[in-house]
Order: C-alpha cells, then sequence, then structure tokens
C-alpha cells in the first residue's frame, strides 16, 4: 500500500472513530447503534490496519481499490450517525412491560427442546470425528440441516425475554443454549457470537442503566472466541494480526470495485428486487444467483470455498458509491423504527433481537441473507404465537378475566 493510499485508511478511520464517539456519546452503550458501529469497524477496517502495519492479509484484497473501500467505510457510518440524529433513541424503556404480555406460547419449550436434542444427538455421533479435520469437513460431518439447524436457533434464541418468564422454558432455554454452543464450537461455526450479543444489548436497553464494562467484556469475550476458531480453522496461530483479518469485508469491497463498473455494469437495484422476488416460493420465479456465488465464480471459478459479500459491497454494485449511504441511512432508519418499540410487546421484543444480531451478522453477507433471516424469523415467532392460549390475570378485585 503506498503512503498516499494508507493517509486516506487512516482519515477515514479517524472519520468512523469520530462517528462511533459520537454515537456513544448520545446514549453511552445504551444507544444500540454504539454496537452495530463498532462491529463494523472492526471488520472493515482490520485487515486494512493490518496492511497499514505490514501485516499480511487477505490476498484476495486489491490494493489500488482500498481508499475508495475505505472512503465508502466511513460514508456508511456517517449515514448511521445522520440517521440516528434525525429519528433518536428513547431514552426510557419499560421493562415490565413485555413482561405483562397474557400469551403462554406453549410451543416454545417445544421448539427449545427439539433443537437441544438435535445438538445432542449430532454432538454424541459426529462429535469426535469432527475434532481432527477441516471446518468444511466438520460441517458435511453434521448432516444436510446444519444450516437450517443454526437459523433455528437465532429464532429460537431470540425468544430469550418470553422463555424467561417460567421456570420450565427458562431452564429448557439454557440447557438448549449450553448445547448450541457445544455445537458451534465443534463446526467452528461462530454463528452464537452475534446473536447471544444482541440478547444482552436488549437487556441492558430495557433496564434502562448503561451496562458498559459488562458489553465491552462480552465483546472481547466474543472477538477471543472468534480469534480462536479462525485460528483453529486454518490451523495458524492466535494472534493480534490473525484477529485484525477476522473480517473479509475489505477484499469482497475492492474485488467488486476493481470490476465494477470497469468490466461489469452497476445493477441499479435488480439486487434487492432479487431479494424480495427470492423470499416467493420457486415455482412462482426463477432463483436469481447469490452474491456470494457470483463473487466465487468471477475470483476462483469451481472453488468450494466461500468470501461471504458484505452490504457495503452490494449497495456500490447497485448504485456506486453513492448508494452505501442511501443503503445503510434507510436500513438505520428501520432500525431504529424498531428499537423505539421494542419494550411495546414481545413481538417487537424479539424482534429488536433477531433484528440487530441479522444486521450485524450481515455486515459480511447481502441483503438477501438480511431480508430471509427477517422474514422466516417473523414465521418462527408467528408459528409460537398463533396457537398460543391467552393466560387469566387477576384484576384488582381479585377476579379472574382475560384481557382483551
Amino acid at each position: 500500500m503506498t503512503a498516499q493510499a494508507a493517509a486516506v485508511v487512516l482519515v477515514d478511520l479517524a472519520v468512523s472513530l469520530a462517528v462511533l464517539v459520537r454515537l456513544y456519546l448520545r446514549g453511552g452503550t445504551r444507544n444500540v447503534l454504539v454496537s452495530i458501529a463498532a462491529v463494523f469497524v472492526f471488520v472493515t477496517f482490520g485487515p486494512l490496519v493490518n496492511l497499514i502495519a505490514g501485516a499480511a492479509a487477505y490476498s484476495g484484497i486489491v490494493v489500488e481499490e482500498i481508499p475508495r473501500a475505505a472512503t465508502g467505510f466511513a460514508l456508511a457510518l456517517v449515514a448511521m450517525a445522520i440517521a440516528d440524529l434525525l429519528a433518536p433513541q428513547r431514552r426510557t424503556f419499560d421493562e415490565a412491560r413485555p413482561a405483562r404480555s397474557t400469551r403462554s406460547y406453549e410451543l416454545l419449550p417445544v421448539a427449545l427442546a427439539c433443537l437441544a436434542a438435535y445438538a445432542l444427538f449430532v454432538l454424541v455421533t459426529k462429535g469426535l470425528p469432527m475434532m481432527g479435520v477441516d471446518k468444511l469437513e466438520r460441517i458435511a460431518l453434521a448432516g444436510p440441516w446444519h444450516r437450517n439447524y443454526l437459523l433455528l436457533e437465532a429464532f429460537a434464541l431470540s425468544m430469550y425475554f418470553i422463555a424467561i418468564r417460567t421456570p420450565l422454558t427458562r431452564n429448557i432455554y439454557w440447557v438448549n443454549v449450553g448445547l448450541y454452543l457445544l455445537y458451534c464450537l465443534a463446526t467452528a461455526e461462530r454463528d452464537f457470537i452475534f446473536i447471544l450479543l444482541s440478547v444482552l444489548i436488549q437487556a441492558q436497553l430495557l433496564k434502562n442503566r448503561s451496562g458498559s464494562t459488562r458489553l465491552v467484556l462480552a465483546g472481547a469475550i466474543c472477538i477471543a472466541v472468534a480469534s480462536f476458531l479462525a485460528a483453529a480453522r486454518q490451523t495458524q496461530e492466535l494472534n493480534l494480526e490473525q484477529t485484525l483479518n477476522l473480517g473479509s469485508v475489505a477484499f469482497v469491497d475492492t474485488f467488486v470495485m476493481s470490476v465494477v463498473p470497469d468490466y461489469l455494469p452497476y445493477r441499479d437495484g435488480t439486487t434487492y428486487l432479487d431479494t424480495l422476488l427470492d423470499i416467493l416460493p420457486n415455482w412462482l420465479h426463477t432463483r436469481s444467483t447469490p452474491l456470494s456465488e457470483w463473487l466465487v465464480d468471477l475470483y476462483v471459478p469451481g472453488s468450494n470455498g466461500g468470501y461471504g459479500f458484505s452490504l457495503t459491497g452490494e449497495a456500490y454494485l447497485n448504485f456506486g458509491m453513492v448508494g452505501i449511504p442511501v443503503v445503510f441511512f434507510l436500513v438505520t432508519l428501520v432500525h431504529r423504527f424498531i428499537v423505539n418499540r421494542s419494550d411495546r410487546s414481545d413481538w417487537w421484543t424479539y424482534l429488536n433481537v433477531l433484528f440487530v444480531a441479522t444486521f450485524m451478522y450481515s455486515l459480511r453477507g447481502d441483503s438477501l441473507q438480511f431480508v430471509k433471516t427477517i422474514f422466516f424469523g417473523m414465521v418462527f415467532f408467528g408459528l409460537c404465537y398463533v396457537p398460543s392460549s391467552s393466560r387469566k390475570t387477576e384484576d384488582r378485585h381479585g377476579a379472574g378475566r382475560v384481557p382483551g
């Protein structure tokens, strides 16, 4: 990297850190955007800091496009800060309000028990063979339901604030969490990090007090675990260089910028339209090629590997540099709409936990991953909610009644 390119990266990093500080000053760690922005800075600028320091990063990063990619990252964060200014997060929330729900959710402990049983079955039958092979072989050993299981766990764990209301469901929930963590460690998956972090963020939000120390400690533990799993995947030594390389966003964005629009035209929003259509059943339309596969086909045709994608890369692919701040501004507004309602009902509490986790996870994905996760998460909640009965409550005179 040239000195001029390094200077651009450092300026963009300074702007990004300034945005992070600004978000923190507007509510501390209770401002949910602080956690999302911190994850974004880490997964985008980490490899670039490595390159500036003379350390190794993703070999596929197109060095000539690094300044533009770094500017795109900074623009995304500035857009989030503008959305935060225009739609402020509420200062206080009612922790007891969601707990006053009268729904019983009889199917939730059943779902949790089934997920726990599945994880236990895989660990007992495949756990030992997984220990001596790489990640791809571990996933193959886990079976064809691996991805579906991880997705269902994201939905189930997002039901935390419903599960803790009764002793039985609470105990099954924590047993399932334990088995889920063991399953993720056995398969070298890091999916659990964002969903558990999101639950902690929501708990802090509802308690109306800042738990900065606890949240920072949880974040540090998550980074350490993610680094350990990444090192284990590649049989490398765990060090700071490995930790900073956890994000592949810089590779995705620089590669996309190197081929669009010089060799391939802008998509003009078609990937977002494809995302909406891909939610529909297969017989209604022809499925589009996922962007992660499109990337592999261009970069290493025929490879079985995967690099994910990125929300910034997809925005650029469609509209160029201007698309990045616009997309992040709109997504942040949707998030702020949800978080400001997260104490109004079980639905909003659940949706906020799932949305925050999906937002952080999809920074290294695309809109299809984002939207499909939220959509099927809504289906999961509906399957738990609709058949559930309504508990009777006592009015102030002691007479049983069922609220309307």
